[in-house]
């Protein structure tokens, strides 16, 4: 078995790595002085040296490292030290370490720098090849061998946990530098000092892979720097491979463009769940070792497993295959063991007879029953639980939003394989439901690419006093989550160039329920979810026909949201309540968006509504001199307190914004 070594005149310290290391099938020896190191190096075999960069008696990790090379100058050492010894790492390297290490250790940064030094013993469960036949991985491996066969710079999109490590570790393992070193680094919050310190190491580094997880989370300024050096670094013979999401954060479109020569897109586990047995199996494959013996899934759990919405991706599929497999005393590993992992770490997928319990207040998850439900309600349980479907139709997995009657939930409905949106009525008043169902008819006759469709409506087979409707999941970010970043990103004048384009976008949406005698009522930033293809205009739940005698709205009756609402609207006047009421939203939220501040503040009601309908907002050039006379125009008219002075509906505010947006 592999003997790795450890080194550290901390026990604490040296007994931690050790611990970790056992877990994962090597064998360790705990030394804590370095005349004892140093006897050991030459008294037994030994595979791998860790070691502290300080040890006791004055002695250093680097004398321990040339007392190695002189044993056995071909075995790997690996150098612990903390932060402030991390300026020293480059002549770590140099002195013959393969790795350096700062404290205090993480347990992946330690496991990926062993299984480097140690590939032939390598007892991880992650798996070398990204496992499984569906059509979406089949695509992955073409565009790996086609990365494999050049040397270009490498940028792997997808979610967290999907295999993106995994899908670089291939592109490694088939070029034709597979028998030089791969080296992975973690770049999570990463200032230009970190970049600095690595970025060094890697030009110091021999020939080989370099692969850079999570690159958008770097500072803006070690983004700039990496992009700098992709260069230099690929000139002394290293490939770079990185790895991002396409959610926050995403890296800068410099760094985009200097790592992705080539780009692959790395699936979520959802959209091919069919995978989830062939990927589980390998799991249980590279377990065998720290098992002792070969467990294999019953047909009942793959296909279970097959079913479930793995929100998580291929690293919670690990976990539960992973943790249940160790639970279990034979040979099969069966369905109750699965469930059982499930509802303990709150998985999106367990069974409706298993459901999670999601606090509003707090956001935990506990399973059904646990004492140590959440204090939020008199009822934690009843507070907290999804709404449950028979037949497990839907599988509510979050909650997205909690109204006075209704709740909002994200929800995996596995009949297809796609994450669906459950809006539910509990316990509500007649008003409420004629509300709700108005909602229903309203959201049955839009057919907009960007309106999400509405895809069953109805009420629950287990409470008959539970309405609910389902619709597609735009899975994207709100518009002012999103402008911040394009700010952050690409800088203001960009940033203002998008919010102008996306809110013709949203105007034109406007423009489509406008034709149709439709008024939405709750235009907001919020509403308004960027995806890929553009702006999606969501909930209709206060939307309401421009018909007099629909009787859902009384005189004095608020509804919408400020500082997002029409004069009128404030008033509670919803004879005055038209077209033009969704232009002001759509206006005051592009003010909001594109000066930085709300038009007429924040506040109370009472006094916000006194602004709205008693002030004009401050001019938007005096808050942003980006700001083009026509776009301030544009937005002035569409805040005008007189209806009949705005634009008349989403078209006519959609044709004043083409085009416009940064003043020269």
């Amino acid at each position: 078995m592999t003997h790795i070594l450890v080194v550290d005149d901390h026990p604490s310290c040296a007994a931690l790595v050790a611990t970790t290391l056992r877990e994962e099938g090597y064998e360790t020896s705990e030394i804590t002085a370095y005349e004892d190191g140093a006897r050991t190096l030459r008294s037994r075999s030994w595979d791998l040296l860790i070691t502290d960069l300080s040890l006791d008696g004055g002695h250093t990790g680097l004398e321990l490292l040339l007392d190695a090379r002189a044993v056995a100058p071909q075995n790997p050492i690996i150098v612990i030290t903390g932060h402030a010894d991390m300026d020293n790492a480059v002549e770590i390297v140099r002195s013959g370490a393969i790795d350096c290490i700062a404290k205090p250790v993480e347990q992946e940064r330690l496991l990926e720098a062993v299984r480097r030094a140690l590939p032939e013993a390598a007892t991880t469960v992650a798996a070398h090849r990204l496992a499984g036949g569906s059509q979406a991985i089949v695509d992955v491996y073409r565009a790996i061998a086609r990365a494999a066969a050049c040397d270009d710079p490498v940028l792997i999109w997808g979610p967290e946990g999907c295999g993106k490590q995994l899908a670089a570790r291939e592109i490694h393992r088939l070029g034709r530098r597979s028998s030089a070193p791969c080296r992975v680094l973690d770049c999570t919050g990463w200032a230009l000092r970190d970049a600095q310190r690595e970025l060094d190491l890697a030009l110091e580094a021999p020939a080989g892979s370099l692969v850079l997880r999570r690159i958008g989370s770097m500072s803006m300024s070690a983004q700039s720097l990496l992009a700098e050096m992709a260069e230099p670094i690929a000139a002394r013979g290293v490939r770079l491979l990185a790895t991002a999401r396409r959610a926050e954060p995403t890296p800068a479109p410099e760094l985009v463009r200097a790592l992705g020569i080539t780009s692959i897109e790395v699936p979520s586990l959802v959209d091919h769940s069919a995978d989830a047995p062939s990927i589980a199996a390998e799991i249980l494959r590279r377990l065998r070792r720290r098992l002792g013996r070969t467990v294999r899934l019953t047909d009942a759990a793959a296909e279970s497993l097959a079913r479930r919405p793995w929100t998580g991706d291929v690293r919670e599929l690990a976990g539960v295959v992973e943790t249940a497999a160790l639970r279990t005393a034979g040979d099969a590993l069966d369905l109750p063991e699965i469930d059982g992992v499930m509802r303990e770490r709150g998985s999106a997928g367990a069974e409706a007879r298993g459901a999670v319990s999601f606090c509003a207040g707090c956001g935990r998850t506990v399973a059904d029953g646990s004492p140590d439900a959440c204090t939020h309600g008199a009822d934690p349980a009843a507070e907290c639980a999804p709404p449950r479907f028979r037949g497990s139709r839907y599988l509510p997995y979050r909650l997205l939003a909690r109204h006075e009657a209704t709740d909002v939930w994200a929800a995996w409905q596995p009949a297809v394989a796609r994450r669906v949106v459950v809006k539910v009525l509990n316990g509500a008043t007649p008003d409420d439901v004629a509300r709700f169902r108005r909602e229903w008819r309203v959201q049955a006759g839009l057919r907009h690419p960007r309106i999400p469709a509405l895809l069953e409506a109805g009420t629950d087979e287990e409470n008959p006093n539970r309405l609910y409707m389902v619709m597609e999941m735009v899975e994207g970010l709100p518009f002012d989550v999103h402008s911040r970043r394009v700010q952050e990103l690409e800088g203001p004048a960009t940033a203002l160039s998008s919010i102008v384009r996306l809110g013709a976008e949203a105007a034109a949406i406007l423009g489509y329920l406008h034709r149709r005698g439709l008024v939405h009522r709750d235009v907001k930033p919020q509403n308004l979810l960027v995806a890929e293809g553009g702006i999606h205009l969501i909930d209709y739940g206060l939307a309401r026909t421009t018909n007099r005698d629909d009787g859902m709205t009384s005189v004095g009756v608020v509804e919408g949201t400020i500082p997002f609402m029409s004069p009128e609207q404030t008033r509670g006047l919803p004879d005055l309540i038209d077209a033009r009421s969704d232009v002001w939203s759509l206006g005051a939220s592009l003010y909001f968006l594109a000066c930085g501040r709300l038009p007429f503040g924040a506040g109370e009601f009472s006094e916000v509504a006194a602004r709205i309908c008693g002030s004009d907002p401050a001019p938007p050039r005096e808050l942003n001199p980006l700001v083009s006379p026509a776009l301030q125009a544009a937005l002035l008219r569409a805040l005008d307190r007189d209806p009949a002075r705005r634009f008349e509906d989403g078209c006519a505010l959609q044709a004043a914004l083409a085009g416009e947006g940064v003043s020269p």
